[in-house]
């Protein structure tokens, strides 16, 4: 680990330069020479419209090899983020550029030295091809550079949001959102023992108008009890349960030591098989595994019998359970909707 990187010398780019001239002036006379023996020479460029304009080809083809070896050698040594396939295409090119290099160098030499001015055709169909080549190698890996650029671009990390724990559930880290045993939610917290009397949170308030007494709420009907529950009334201890559509499980099914309860490691397959939801099932779950389980044994419980449920639900089951035996042990929990004043 570097603790200063500022400190550090890194090697200067200049010296490419003074590597660069010699090398371009070999190459750029080699492949002239080695044009000229293959059949590249001057040519019109406007024929027809300006015909004094005129070029040598055989440049074509120093400007296109070499070119694209130092681009491709750029691609494959790049520390930007591109894909592994690029960079596998930009080495395999940029060697097979240098490849290329070399083999124009040694055969002008050759043919130079052999007396001959025009090449063999092999060597001409190979030095015709090379623009073409170039050509279609720059454009493919410029082409992937763009992608990988725009790729780049697009995956941003996005903050995870930071979780904060449940004081009623013993896992935290779950992401769940922490709940107050003093807020009621209908869902949660069962009503009073005296539902037609509810109490006023607030009734000393300097000038409140006295409410009038509410209507009296009718009693639920009960709701019968699923295959294989026991009818037996509970203990006086219960809390009352007056949303049987929230709570439909027995308290049997909930508490691992009521009677008729099934006992741990067992499967009730009749009693899962009875249960139309699936809070019922995570509840039946929990009678069997215990109110300490967490939401990935009872997942995994529930998906060996073949009865599998969503993790969000057994995590909210199991919120609304032990928010409902904390409300039931510390007592009834009063409402905290306040009485609406008379106008």
């Amino acid at each position: 680990m570097i603790s200063n990187p500022a400190s550090v010398r890194w090697p200067r780019r200049w010296p490419l330069a003074l590597l660069a001239l010699p090398a371009g002036v070999a190459t750029w006379s080699g492949w002239v020479g080695l044009g000229k023996m293959t059949g590249f020479g001057p040519v019109q460029l406007l024929p027809g419209i300006a015909d004094d304009i005129e070029i040598n080809s055989a440049v074509t083809l120093p400007i296109g090899v070499e070119a694209y070896a130092a681009f491709a050698l750029a691609a494959w040594l790049t520390s930007a983020p591109v894909a592994p396939g690029t960079r596998k295409f930009a080495r395999a090119s940029a060697l097979g550029a240098l490849g290329l290099g070399m083999f124009g160098q040694i055969a002008y030499h050759l043919l130079e030295v052999a007396g001959r001015t025009q090449a063999p055709v092999p060597v001409t169909v190979l030095v015709s091809c090379l623009p073409v080549l170039v050509l279609g190698l720059g454009a493919a890996l410029a082409h992937m550079l763009h992608r990988d650029r725009l790729a780049a671009s697009v995956e941003i990390p996005e903050k995870a949001p930071e979780e904060t724990p449940n004081p009623v559930d013993p896992d935290p880290g779950r992401g769940a959102r922490p709940e107050d045993p003093a807020d009621v939610h209908p869902e949660v917290h069962p009503a009073p023992a005296d539902p037609v009397h509810p109490v006023d949170v607030n009734p000393g308030a300097p000038g409140a108008a006295p409410a009038p007494a509410p209507d009296p709420i009718p009693a639920p009907r009960p709701e019968p009890l699923p295959v294989g529950a026991t009818s037996e009334p509970a203990s006086a201890g219960d809390p009352v349960e007056v949303h049987p559509e929230v709570h439909p499980a027995p308290a049997d099914l909930v508490h691992p030591g009521a009677p008729d309860a099934p006992a741990p490691g067992a499967a009730p397959s009749d009693l899962l098989a009875a249960q139309t939801q699936q809070a019922p099932k995570v509840r039946i779950a929990l009678g069997v595994l215990g109110e300490d389980a967490t939401a990935g044994e009872v997942s995994a419980w529930l998906s060996d019998r073949g009865h599998p449920v969503k993790v969000e639900t057994i995590r909210s089951t199991l919120r609304r359970e032990r928010a409902r035996h904390a409300a039931a042990a510390s007592g009834p929990v009063a409402s905290v909707t306040p009485l609406r004043r008379q106008k």
